[in-house]
This record gives structure tokens, C-alpha cells and sequence, in this order.
């Protein structure tokens, strides 16, 4: 017995020693356990306060954790401590969940955000990937996506202020109004919170207005060159510089309005002349028309002068013979006798000569009519009046037709 008391002595004092180095392991383990605990349960709160920024969720305020000198005697460790892990679990995995919670939301709303500025770039003409947003793990890819988002949206603001610009130009260029304001600004109205909302841009009755105009311009223009391509080529009597096919080229029309430029000016000229020909015109019928006048009154004298011209040969002839009259006497006309013939009336066989009394010319008197070195015809004077006389034109020897200016002369003998 004495040694079975000996050798459970050992086994209780080895035992003993065992506790007690156990004892102190276990507590160091605890320490460890519990600096650990406290590192998560700052870590948690920090990332629940980093997460909380801005974000308006409240989890920041239920979820806390301060570490205090003395913590394991009891000092209080806020919603993530030890008591409240142990006094009140629920509470402390709903902490926990609102952390949970609060990452889920914020995880969603960036996954929503990048696929929304995915959709956005693919709407303004760019290639973004929707997993380039979210991947956190490359920095300079989500920056580099950002910032091409951003420089394109510059560029397309850029782009719509100086198309707005060029449209509000245009429009005043054809004087029609349009207000640049419809194109930058957008409608607002203003919802139950009483807050502001955008609405669409109220463009598009004032651009359907300006399109309008522009049609109307355009299908005024395409009618204005229809009509100069059928003028200038229903006006046939003109030579035209312009040619109707360069009309309606964008490319050419200017030359061709320059060529159409001079062919008015020609035509205006062209106009101008004849009004002066329709004024000459006229003055020449006037003049003709006087003629006429004096032609049927010399017309009626020839008549008459015709039926007294037998008579008067006949007397002539008989007074000759009687008194041996002599045609070359002093009171005669000159051998040298020249003159021309002023008018010509071929339908009743007679001329006007610049032949009178006053150049002692008689009645009967037979002169020539010469052209020239060549003979024409001859003729017998058969009236004879101040300054000038009427004479027949003889058919026998009518070589070729008499015209105004033709030289009259005296033969040098007179045929009975």
C-alpha cells in the first residue's frame, strides 16, 4: 500500500504539473484567441465604416467594436465584443449581417453602376467590357475605362454643341428662327418628393419645323433650276454660253450661273436692238407710207400726162414741120445734160428723174440711162415739173432693170 501511495503521489504530482503547464497554455491560447477576435472585429467595423461612406445604410452604427485595456476582466467591447457574442448571440449575427448585408448591396450596386456604363458606352459608339468595371483587382483598367467614358462623353458634348451651333447657323442663313436653347436644354418637371426631374430634350418639333424649311428651300431651288434648264432650252433662237447640265451639279453650277449671267446680258442687248429696229422699222414705214403718197400722185399725173401724150406728139410733130423748129436751139437743154434717176416705180413703167425746169428740160425729151460704161435703158421724159420730171421707161431698149442712182444723160441726136 505504502508504495501504491507513492507511485499515485508521483502520478498526482506529474498530473498536477501537466494542469498546470496545460493551464498555461490554454491561457496563452485564449490571449492569442482573443487578440485575434479583436483584430476581426476591427477589421470588420473598418470595412463596414470604408462601405458606409457616403452610402446612407446605418450599419456603421450597429456595427462596433472598441478594444479596451482590461477587456477580458469585463470592460464592455460594444456590438462585435464578447459579452455581446455570448450574453446576446441573435444581436451579434445581426451585426454581423448588416456588414453582410451592407457588402451585398454595395456589390450589387457597383456590378449594376458597371454594367450601366457598359450599356452606355455601347450606346455612344464604344466597346467597354462590363467585367474591365468590375475587377477590382486591376486598377489601371477600370481607371482607363473611366477615364475613355469620360473623355468620350466630353467628346460628345463637344460634338452636339458644335452641331447645335451649325444647325442654329444654318437656320439663320435661310432666315428661319431657331432657338439653341431647345438643343442644349432639357425639360424638367418635378416629382411627389418635390424634387427636380430631367426629362427629354425638346428638340424635336423645332428641329421637324427647321426640317421642313430646308426641304422647302431645297425643293425651291430644284424648281428655280427645272425652270432655267427648260428656258434655256426652249429658247432656241439664242446661242447659249450656259450648259443645262451643269445646272443642277453642286459642282458646277456656279460656272454655269456665270454663263447664264452673260447670256442675259446678251440677250438684253439683243432686246435693246430690237426695240431700236422695231423703231426704225416703224420710222421707215412712216417713210414708205409718205412714198406711197407721192407716188400715187405722180401715178395720177402720169396718167394724165399719158392721155395728152398723144396729142401732144402729134401737135409737136405738126408744129415742128410747120415752123421748122430746131430741137438744139439756144433755148433748149444742154448737150452736156446729165442727171440721176430718184425713184423707181416698176409696176407702171416710169422713173423720177432730178431733171426740171430748171434745167431747161422739155416734154418728149429721150435720154439714157447708163450705169457705169454700160447702157441700161432709155427713156422719154413725159412730164416735166420744177425740179424734177417723170419719164417712160421705153421697153424696146430696156437692156436690164433701171435702180435709183443709175446716171440719166442726153444722147447726142433725138430719134423722131
Amino acid at each position: 500500500m505504502g508504495k501504491l501511495g507513492t507511485i499515485f503521489g508521483i502520478v498526482a504530482a506529474v498530473l498536477a504539473i501537466v494542469a498546470a503547464g496545460l493551464s498555461f497554455m490554454i491561457s496563452g491560447k485564449r490571449v492569442l484567441y482573443e487578440d485575434r477576435a479583436a483584430k476581426l472585429a476591427t477589421t470588420v467595423v473598418q470595412v463596414v465604416d470604408k462601405l458606409d461612406q457616403n452610402s446612407n445604410s446605418g450599419a456603421k452604427a450597429a456595427v462596433s467594436f472598441t478594444v479596451a485595456e482590461g477587456q477580458r476582466n469585463g470592460t464592455p467591447e460594444d456590438s462585435l465584443g464578447w459579452k455581446k457574442f455570448l450574453e446576446d448571440p441573435a444581436a451579434f449575427d445581426a451585426s454581423l449581417g448588416q456588414a453582410v448585408t451592407l457588402s451585398g448591396k454595395i456589390n450589387t450596386q457597383r456590378d449594376t453602376l458597371a454594367k450601366s456604363l457598359a450599356d452606355a458606352s455601347t450606346g455612344l459608339g464604344m466597346d467597354l467590357d462590363v467585367k474591365e468595371l468590375r475587377d477590382l483587382g486591376n486598377d489601371t483598367g477600370v481607371g482607363t475605362a473611366v477615364a475613355s467614358i469620360a473623355g468620350h462623353v466630353e467628346a460628345v458634348a463637344a460634338r452636339d454643341k458644335a452641331m447645335a451651333d451649325a444647325l442654329v447657323k444654318a437656320a439663320g442663313t435661310i432666315n428661319h428662327s431657331l432657338d439653341a436653347a431647345v438643343l442644349s436644354k432639357r425639360e424638367e418637371s418635378t416629382d411627389a418628393d418635390g424634387k427636380v426631374v430631367k426629362g427629354q430634350f425638346p428638340c424635336v418639333a423645332p428641329l421637324e419645323d427647321f426640317n421642313g424649311k430646308v426641304k422647302g428651300l431645297s425643293t425651291r431651288a430644284n424648281d428655280y433650276a427645272d425652270a432655267i434648264v427648260a428656258a434655256i432650252r426652249g429658247v432656241s433662237k439664242h446661242t447659249w454660253q450656259a450648259d443645262p447640265e451643269k445646272v443642277k451639279d453642286e459642282r458646277e453650277y456656279s460656272g454655269a450661273l456665270t454663263s447664264l449671267q452673260n447670256d442675259f446680258t446678251d440677250i438684253n442687248e439683243q432686246l435693246a436692238l430690237y426695240e431700236q429696229a422695231k423703231k426704225e422699222v416703224a420710222e421707215q414705214k412712216t417713210r414708205i407710207s409718205q412714198l406711197m403718197e407721192g407716188v400715187e400722185e405722180a401715178q395720177a399725173e402720169l396718167r394724165d400726162v399719158k392721155k395728152d401724150l398723144t396729142k401732144v406728139k402729134s401737135e409737136n410733130l405738126r408744129l415742128k414741120k410747120i415752123a421748122n423748129i430746131d430741137e438744139g436751139a439756144a433755148d433748149g437743154p444742154s448737150q452736156d445734160l446729165a442727171g440721176e434717176v430718184v425713184e423707181v416705180n416698176e409696176q407702171w413703167n416710169f422713173v423720177v428723174l432730178n431733171l426740171g425746169r430748171k434745167d431747161r428740160v422739155p416734154e418728149n425729151l429721150r435720154m439714157l440711162v447708163a450705169r457705169g460704161d454700160k447702157l441700161v435703158a432709155r427713156l422719154l421724159v413725159s412730164k416735166v415739173m420744177g425740179k424734177v420730171s417723170v419719164a417712160e421707161i421705153l421697153p424696146e431698149a430696156n437692156v436690164e432693170a433701171v435702180k435709183v442712182g443709175d446716171r440719166v444723160i442726153m444722147p447726142k441726136e433725138q430719134e423722131e
